[in-house]
């Protein structure tokens, strides 16, 4: 069985600010990198940039997209907990 990799977005961090009544319960904070949003997947190509994220407490899935500005960068993992993104 494969393991599927885990994505964090992390944000700029007036992005952060402006997108936090909208991420709300998906934006993080981690010392290192400062804000972000852990994904099920990502798309950058496009006029913005897609996140699909988990709904929390319910199982399905809500699409976002954000202007491409927003974002500081993209980490992959098989497991961003020991990476400090939880």
């Amino acid at each position: 069985m494969a393991t599927q990799k885990m994505i964090s977005v992390v944000l700029q961090d007036a992005a952060a600010s402006e997108l936090k009544g909208v991420l709300g319960p998906w934006l993080r904070n981690n010392e290192l990198v400062a804000a972000y949003v852990n994904c099920l997947s990502v798309d950058p190509n496009g006029t913005y940039f897609f996140m699909k994220l988990k709904v929390p407490n319910t199982g399905q899935e809500m699409e976002v997209q954000i202007p491409h500005g927003y974002v500081k960068g993209i980490l992959s993992a098989a497991d961003l907990k020991k990476l400090g993104f939880t």
